[in-house]
């Protein structure tokens, strides 16, 4: 099969970024792998599990040629690099990101990278709460959902090649507005860190040691990093608050059903709740 991309570039190397180095080679669709990264001991790890051929701390010096750029930083990062990168590469490149959030980072896009240049916006769900090329697998996106977000600008080859480039790394593509990708993540990936983050906040360390697979179940995801979740948290406020009224709504009316003395309504809601979760997708009944 003939290669897709005989240049890429991957501007942060860590879980994301690193396991999509990995997969690219194992799914044979790039030749050459450059990652970018601040440190060099970032780079010499990543290149030691084979997520990358070669590594650059400079960003310019490695877009030059590059027929696909990745940018898999922080959302803050990228709306940054998208500022800066375009004068640098080539044209007919791809750049595609894979951030958390996306209205702000394709409004980025749209408004700096010039138009021989092809943005796609795409959002793996996929990750864990630890990070670093330490963590990448070559099957981190195996039957995961990626969320890519085109708009009436976007270039519609390059989206067909991206959403080739997906499924040919095993994962699901789903076709939406941004506004609509942030929308939804609001409530199932942002408002859950969030709301794990504020459990961990409420609890006193002394009473860690009585902690049982429920709480720490609900709460790992707390232990994600911090400058990430900030600009998560920052670029879609408006659809997290959201959100977040909606739980305070569902949390009060539970909470108070029993404070109340209505256990029975408790229990009605309770019981809502546990056929929700056991018809979630993917689960075994």
């Amino acid at each position: 099969m003939r290669v897709m991309f005989p240049k890429v570039v991957i501007i942060g190397t860590g879980l994301i970024g690193g396991s999509l180095g990995l997969a690219l080679k194992r799914s044979r669709l790039a030749t050459e792998i450059v990652g970018v990264a601040r440190r060099p001991q970032t780079l010499k790890l990543a290149r030691r599990r084979g997520c990358i051929t070669s590594g650059e701390t400079d960003w310019r010096r490695a877009v030059s040629g590059a027929q696909l750029v990745i940018l898999a930083c922080p959302v803050h990062a990228i709306l940054e690099q998208l500022r800066d990168i375009g004068s640098c590469l080539a044209a007919g490149c791809i750049v595609m990101d894979v951030g958390s959030t996306k209205q702000a980072i394709v409004n980025a896009a749209q408004l700096h990278l010039p138009p021989t240049v092809y943005f796609v916006g795409a959002h793996p769900l996929a990750g864990s709460e630890k990070t670093g090329p330490g963590q990448a697998r070559s099957d981190l996106f195996r039957n995961c959902v990626c969320v890519v977000t085109p708009t009436r600008r976007t270039h519609a080859p390059s989206l067909k090649k991206m959403k080739h480039v997906w499924r040919q790394l095993g994962a699901s593509v789903a076709i939406m507005p941004p506004q609509t990708h942030d929308r939804i993540v609001a409530y199932t990936s942002h408002m859950p860190h969030l709301l794990a983050a504020a459990l961990m906040l409420s609890v006193p360390p002394r009473m860690f040691p009585y902690t049982a697979g429920g709480f720490r179940d609900m709460t790992r995801i707390a232990a994600g990093d911090e400058e990430m979740w900030r600009d998560i948290f920052c670029t879609n406020r408006a659809a997290l608050q959201s959100a977040l009224t909606v739980f305070g709504r569902a949390l009060t009316r539970l909470g108070q059903s029993f404070a109340k003395g209505r256990p029975e309504i408790g229990k009605r809601l309770l019981g809502k709740a546990r056929r929700a979760r056991q018809s979630f997708p993917g689960d075994a009944p």
